[in-house]
């Protein structure tokens, strides 16, 4: 059986996958502006569940991808 911090340490791990997964999405497909929406959209669900530090971890990275679509805008103007 695992102990607590073992559990710990495997659910951040899943979590850092899964954000370097979603990132890796963006930066091939340059829909930064999808990305901030999911990526916010987890954060939320993992606050609401009481998780914060994933929250916190897929928070900033939403606010990353916001800014490399406002990013992208400048550059296209």
């Amino acid at each position: 059986m695992q102990t607590l911090t073992e559990q710990k340490q495997a659910e951040q791990t899943l979590t850092e996958q899964k954000l370097s997964k979603l990132w890796a999405r963006a930066e091939i497909t340059g829909e930064w502006w999808d990305m901030y929406t999911e990526l916010a959209d987890i954060a939320d669900v993992l606050d609401a569940t009481g998780q914060a530090e994933g929250a916190e971890l897929f928070a900033e990275a939403a606010e990353m991808a916001l800014n490399r679509r406002i990013y992208q805008m400048r550059i296209a103007a």
